[in-house]
């Protein structure tokens, strides 16, 4: 699955919710998804480093990423990070997207996360997590 293909997911399970897949490149950093109650950043990896204490890197999650989630968070607003490596899925908000997801070891990560699943959610789970998180 890519993040074409997540996105795809996500903005149907928030169809409710008026979700729009957004690609703008006049405003570097701009999340992947808007839907009625905030931003959605999506990333996918293939796997977890070999090594459990090995940070897991998101080399395309950039610094300009980062600084929107802190941006819109200290706004007020909604800003969450769905990491899926492999077949299992992450969901983050808050002060972990912009300070340590892409920095930290896979034990870190599922401490920081609010909301996991081992395999790929239905539609449902993913739209009842993202509602959990916002």
């Amino acid at each position: 699955m890519s993040e074409s293909h997540m996105r795809g997911m996500v903005v149907k399970a928030l169809h409710n919710f008026h979700a729009v897949a957004v690609e703008n490149p006049i405003w570097p950093g701009t999340p992947d998804v808007n839907y009625s109650l905030g931003w959605i950043e999506l990333k996918e990896l293939k796997g977890w480093p070999e090594q459990e204490d090995t940070p897991v890197l998101i080399d395309h999650f950039t610094q300009e990423q980062r600084l929107f989630s802190k941006m819109r968070g200290r706004a007020g607003g909604s800003s969450i990070l769905i990491l899926k490596v492999g077949n299992e899925w992450l969901f983050f908000n808050g002060e972990p997207v912009w300070e340590s997801v892409g920095k930290v070891c896979k034990a870190d990560l599922f401490l920081y996360a609010q909301k996991y699943f081992a395999k790929n959610p239905s539609l449902d789970e993913l739209r009842d997590a993202v509602l959990t998180v916002s």
